[in-house]
């Protein structure tokens, strides 16, 4: 049997999970020692699930949130390696 999602609900996880990303970019910014990060926002952060897949990202540079999938992916299959 097969549910129709809620679009209220789907909205509301939506806008939240901008939310998170947003606020993961600002809070580094704020915390940053380097002016590379906090003058010239020079880094991508974001969200991923437990494949590795991003879900959510703040603003950042292009480059850096295209990559951050694959080396997040890369990571989790080393840590499957050494834990075998």
């Amino acid at each position: 049997m097969m549910k129709t999602a809620n679009p209220f609900a789907l909205e509301v996880i939506k806008d939240s999970l901008l939310s998170i990303g947003e606020e993961m970019f600002i809070a580094l910014a704020r915390t940053s020692m380097s002016p590379m990060f906090y003058e010239v926002l020079d880094y991508a952060c974001g969200l991923t699930d437990a494949k590795g897949n991003l879900i959510s990202q703040g603003n950042g540079v292009t480059s850096f949130i295209g990559m951050l999938s694959p080396m997040v992916q890369h990571i989790l299959i080393n840590m499957m390696m050494e834990t075998n």
